[in-house]
């Protein structure tokens, strides 16, 4: 049954990402169009200063839901109900603090905000994102309980449909009223709207959320304990993964913030779905790691996920390198085009984050947390640090180059650590990991600098035709490559093994 649920929430979370896609890029191209391409950059750098504030959550969501599992599993309601109770008080908690600490950065915000836009724009833009994210702490804590059920898929499937029909309305906010603000609004329809049928759900099937419960001192001091592990993690990762805006803002302007972010809506669009794939696998090498404990075969199955990494970012990336100036042109025009050099910086950054997550997936599977919340504070630091000083030479260039800095000290300090708890700090197979890994970086630098020579040989009038052909082509040149370079190796044995061979004995079965 738990396997069912699995898979149902993985078919209605890929549709969600998918229809999202889809609808955002559309409406984003409608924007820049009447609204310019500043406003965007404008709103991306306060989403990120919001997010900072967002760190009092420091965690609780993760920590609330891990302790669920085992009360459900045993159909214990009022240990169900003490621990949501907890979470309910700690989220309202959580967002009165942004709320307050919002309104005391206030006064700041022209100093990381860098535009030509007027001021009470930008204030207006601050303080209704603002009230949205601390709104949204009031009336979110129905997922997390949905979620632990394995029933996130009736969260999605609202979403769904709350995410059509406001992507409708903004757009045609857009094209008629022109007004950002109003545009905004809609967000606090769809957050109270898709909310308030979530819980009307929850509380219909689940009726114990409905009752009150006292929760324990021991309860309280369990979920202390956890934060205390969680929040550098936490702080560490908002600093790597959300600071990037600010400083481009501070420094450059929000103009290139706006530039920017094009091609990252369609680069994280990317990585969204190499996620929901990433998700997939988790589990089987989750029970993997559960059931056997033999080392050489765990190597094995390492090594095997580390060259699957290295496939689906060489399926879903090398396309944007072929593809990406010229889907920008015909989505949005080719005055929003950005240098190559960027480009490949952004890619290397997918690139490593995606590589080095078999890394992760055997930390998590060993709950090796102390370990890493170590090394997610110095490249926090790293990455904080190298950026502003980058930032003065290099330009915008520069930030991202120190992004990819503290992504080498990710990659490094997690191998590290993988090797030495799980493979007895070999030396020889912690070389040949990063032996490994050097020839994948050279295979798919080599195989996306001759796919995009290629493709872009193959001409034909028209200009939408001319981009599927072209999208078929670098993905045939890559999967052709692949085939040749490693079809006969032993990673793509054993990838064909573990993950193909039982998916088509299904299929076969089913036939």
């Amino acid at each position: 049954m738990r396997s069912k649920l699995a898979v149902r929430n993985s078919i209605v979370n890929l549709m969600n990402q998918l229809i999202c896609i889809v609808l955002a890029m559309v409406v984003r191209r409608y924007l820049i169009h009447y609204l310019g391409v500043e406003i965007l950059g404008v709103n991306a750098t306060i989403v990120e200063v919001i997010n900072m504030l967002a760190l009092s959550e420091l965690g609780i969501q993760y920590s609330i839901s891990y302790r669920l599992y085992k009360p459900i599993a045993d159909g214990d309601e009022d240990k169900i109900g003490e621990i949501f109770t907890l979470f309910k008080k700690a989220y309202r908690i959580v967002g009165t603090i942004i709320l307050i600490g919002g309104i005391i950065a206030i006064p700041f915000i022209h100093l990381i905000v860098n535009t030509t836009i007027d001021m009470k724009i930008v204030y207006l833009v601050y303080i209704i994102q603002l009230t949205a994210t601390a709104a949204s702490y009031y009336v979110n804590y129905y997922r997390t309980l949905l979620g632990a059920y394995q029933n996130q898929y009736f969260c999605t499937a609202v979403d769904i449909v709350f995410n059509i029909v406001i992507y409708a309305l903004k757009f045609i906010v857009i094209i008629y009223t022109r007004s950002y603000i109003l545009y905004l609004l809609l967000q606090f329809v769809q957050l109270f709207g898709s909310n308030y049928i979530i819980s009307h759900h929850c509380k219909k099937k689940y009726p114990l959320v409905l009752k009150k419960y006292e929760t324990s001192k021991e309860e309280k001091t369990n979920l202390i304990a956890d934060l205390k592990e969680i929040v550098l993690g936490n702080i560490s990762g908002y600093v790597y993964r959300s600071t990037d805006s600010m400083v481009i803002s501070a420094f450059c302007g929000s103009l290139l913030v706006g530039l920017l972010s094009n091609y990252k809506t369609i680069t994280q669009s990317i990585r969204q779905l190499i996620n929901i794939v990433n998700s997939s696998l988790n589990p089987t090498w989750g029970n993997f790691l559960s059931e056997d404990k033999n080392k050489g075969r765990i190597k094995e199955m390492f090594d095997m996920f580390v060259f699957l990494q290295f496939v689906i970012c060489s399926i879903m990336l090398i396309p944007i390198i072929c593809l990406a100036d010229e889907f920008v042109i015909m989505w949005i025009g080719k005055d929003y085009l950005i240098s190559a050099r960027l480009l490949w910086l952004i890619i290397l950054d997918i690139y490593m984050n995606t590589v080095h997550e078999p890394n992760c997936m055997i930390m998590r599977g060993y709950g090796m947390f102390k370990e890493d919340k170590w090394i997610s504070a110095a490249a926090a630091i790293v990455n904080l640090v190298s950026s502003i000083i980058l930032v003065q030479f290099l330009g915008i260039e520069g930030v991202l180059i120190g992004t990819l800095l503290a992504l080498c000290i990710y990659w490094i300090g997690r191998s590290y650590v993988v090797n030495k708890k799980c493979f007895e700090n070999s030396k020889s197979i912690y070389g040949k990991y990063w032996l490994m890994n050097a020839i994948y970086i050279i295979a798919f630098v080599v195989i996306a600098v001759f796919a995009k020579f290629v493709v872009t040989k193959l001409v034909i009038g028209n200009a939408i035709v001319q981009f599927i052909c072209r999208g078929f082509l670098a993905e045939s040149i890559i999967a052709a490559a692949i085939l040749i370079c490693f079809g006969s190796s032993k990673n793509m044995k054993k990838a064909y093994e573990v993950i193909l061979k039982p998916y088509l004995s299904k299929l076969i079965r089913k036939g």
